[in-house]
């Protein structure tokens, strides 16, 4: 409640042009103001204490309009799944008591807009990290509050967690309005997930990986040789894109992609994940200007390409009158869940890219990681030179128990530079408590980020951001548990078995061939995955084979 006396001045301020018929006391005292004047006001009010409680609940209506607008305009703008209580917890309008919730970033929401839709995304959280004295759970000032977490242990909670879900800014990936697997949750997603899931059976990704072992052969053939006979380097990611888009197509989708398809399609992709990934995801306001905005225009007409692409070849499967039996696009095709052509073409262009993106990039990182550390290089030729040659050995399974260092460079490659680094977000179905006791309620977006959790110092040490393989040879149970570059839970990666099987494959295959070393390191930049772009390599014939 206001008090008339200490509000005097202001009241007399605020309210000077509507006073009407005013009788003046001629004597006032100054000092103590004890005697308040009875003032006859057009509005009916007799004096400042009718005024008083005349302004308090009008102040609390407009609080609570302006808040009402405010999760308003979330809601429609940022396509938000916050319950309306956790929304006003998550920016500490409610809250129950004082430090209960995350932290809150030291940054403004147009700083974090800007950073989170660039290309710099995975690494802003490490730095409000920082700024935050290494906190490993807090909430960046973006109008929906996600909240960053890199701890392992509630970023496994949340994943495992059977009540929580895909947030619908999943969705900002659907630019024809479709759902794909990626994207949904619920009966939708089970559906088809459960129906995609035997395609990577242990006989169909060994089938899938003797291919990409086939196109790494014939690339090293037509590719990697003539580079060591000339002493010209190659382009890492494209070279690597290249085989793991071919790989995918003929072992996936028994499709023959042409080189002209192969540049459109990953030039269309580009354009497509850095607008609806990265920008659109974090500043949903390009949505309602997209007309006017040249990239999404763009990007829109990108996906639509793709779709085609995606057309022709579910078209190439149906008029093949001797499918293979178990491949994605034959259980994709078969499954009566998808009612419109439209939606099976969504999973056929997300099936595309995670089937070669993802690995196509582990692979890239892993060989630049090791030319540039050439004694951990010759460690991992060395051992596989010394194994068995059958092709059986590029089985995942196979590999990793006799192929110690090889496993150990990838995986740290994995870690260092994961190429989900964004992590995976989840809309919690139930509060959470976190190691430092604060509170995350209900309906609030948790990202798990992976380049926070792969690099946190408290459970790798102090040497998180270095290339050491060795740490997996007697990792701690934090370290496993914190590995979290498929993902965990019932969403984690469908396909990371083959994704394994094919980056062990392709890494021993290339390195079993030539010495690498670096002639340019590029620049690492994200848009869905994280991407050494630039980056060239210089093959050597090993010494052993130049000697013969």
């Amino acid at each position: 409640m206001f008090d008339a006396a200490n509000s005097l001045h202001t009241i007399r301020t605020m309210f000077d042009a509507h006073i009407i018929n005013c009788n003046f006391l001629s004597d006032i005292n100054a000092n103590t103001m004890q005697h308040i004047p009875s003032i006859e006001f057009g509005f009916g009010y007799n004096n400042y204490n009718d005024l008083a409680v005349m302004v308090l609940p009008l102040a609390v209506f407009f609080f609570g309009a302006a808040m009402i607008l405010y999760v308003g305009l979330v809601v429609l703008f940022f396509n938000t799944d916050h319950t309306v209580m956790s929304l006003l917890k998550m920016n500490g309008i409610i809250c129950l008591q004082k430090g209960s919730r995350p932290p809150v970033a030291p940054f403004g929401m147009w700083e974090c807009i800007h950073y989170m839709t660039s290309d710099q995304q995975p690494w802003f959280p490490l730095r409000a990290k920082k700024a935050l004295n290494n906190t490993d759970t807090f909430v960046l000032p973006l109008p929906r509050r996600p909240v960053m977490t890199g701890d392992y242990r509630l970023a496994r909670e949340v994943l495992t967690d059977p009540l929580s879900t895909k947030p619908r800014t999943y969705q900002e990936f659907e630019p024809l309005g479709v759902g794909s697997i990626f994207t949904r949750n619920g009966s939708y997603w089970h559906v088809r997930r459960k129906g995609a899931a035997p395609a990577f059976s242990t006989k169909h990704v060994k089938r899938m990986n003797q291919v990409a072992l086939q196109r790494t052969e014939k690339w090293i053939e037509e590719v990697l040789i003539p580079c060591t006979k000339s002493g010209k380097s190659f382009d890492l990611s494209k070279e690597m894109i290249s085989i793991a888009l071919e790989a995918i197509c003929a072992t996936a989708f028994e499709y023959d992609i042409s080189p002209t398809e192969k540049k459109e399609f990953v030039d269309n992709l580009e354009l497509q994940l850095k607008e609806f990934l990265t920008k659109s995801i974090n500043n949903p306001f390009r949505k309602y200007l997209g007309c006017w905005i040249p990239d999404r225009r763009r990007a829109l007409e990108a996906s639509l390409a793709n779709a085609e692409f995606a057309k022709r070849i579910i078209a190439k499967y149906r008029a093949n009158p001797n499918p293979i039996k178990g491949t994605i696009i034959d259980l994709l095709a078969n499954n009566p869940c998808y009612a419109t052509i439209d939606e099976l073409v969504a999973d056929v262009v997300l099936f595309l890219t995670a089937g070669h993106d993802t690995t196509a990039y582990t692979v890239a990182f892993t060989l630049l990681q090791l030319a540039k550390h050439p004694a951990e290089q010759k460690k991992v030729r060395d051992e596989i030179l010394s194994s068995d040659d059958s092709v059986d050995q590029c089985h995942y399974r196979s590999r990793s128990r006799k192929s110690k260092h090889l496993t150990m460079a990838i995986k740290e490659s994995m870690r260092l530079f994961p190429v989900s680094a964004s992590g995976s977000a989840r809309l919690c179905g139930r509060d959470f408590v976190t190691k430092e006791g604060w509170t995350i309620p209900k309906g609030t977006s948790v990202v798990s980020h992976i380049m926070m959790i792969h690099r946190n110092q408290n459970v790798f040490g102090a040497n998180a951001d270095e290339y050491v393989p060795s740490r997996w040879e007697n990792a701690t149970q934090a370290q496993k548990d914190s590995f979290l570059l498929f993902s965990a839970g019932k969403q984690n990666c469908v396909g990371q078995s083959l994704a394994q099987a094919e980056v062990h494959c392709m890494v021993s295959r290339i390195l079993k061939e030539v010495e690498l070393e670096v002639e340019q390191e590029g620049k690492i930049t994200w848009f869905l995955t994280m991407k050494p772009i630039g980056a060239r390599l210089r093959p050597k014939i090993r010494k052993c084979v130049a000697s013969i």
